[in-house]
């Protein structure tokens, strides 16, 4: 019998003091471990919104590369045309509007290339701005922060 108060004895007063302290410890890290949940789910969409800006800069770019591969393509045919023109002495009147229908064809794609790199350059900017040195640096000093814990 007396054993077995000594046990109710002990396992009643230290209880309530303790079932607090881990009641505490457990909200605390509970809501620490919500932020850093926080935290990532944040940090995984601005990495997504950063991999969606980095593939329409390749998209970009790619569709640069083809209009430049057509202005390529164009401009030796224009110079392979007239490398096989014998020299013109006179102006040909059927050839004046064929002349300028070329002129036009290559304008129109001088402007093509120069509206993809106008967007490459702003899809570029964008991108400056989602890679801020600052944001870099945060996530350094969070990592040094969590290394030191």
């Amino acid at each position: 019998d007396t054993g077995g108060g000594k046990f109710d004895l002990l396992s009643s007063s230290p209880s309530p003091p303790l079932k607090k302290y881990s009641d505490l410890t457990f909200r605390k890290v509970r809501r620490h471990v919500l932020q850093l949940n926080q935290r990532w789910k944040n940090a995984n969409s601005n990495v997504r919104q950063r991999l969606n800006s980095l593939q329409r800069v390749q998209t970009t770019v790619e569709e640069l590369r083809r209009k430049c591969d057509q202005l390529h393509a164009h401009l030796l045919d224009i110079e392979l045309a007239h490398v096989q023109q014998t020299q013109i002495r006179s102006l040909n009147s059927e050839q004046v509007p064929v002349e300028i229908e070329e002129t036009k064809h290559l304008l129109s794609t001088l402007m093509s290339c120069k509206t993809s790199i106008d967007d490459i350059q702003q899809l570029s900017k964008t991108i400056e701005n989602d890679f801020d040195i600052h944001t870099i640096n945060h996530v350094h000093e969070l990592n040094q922060r969590f290394d030191k814990n």
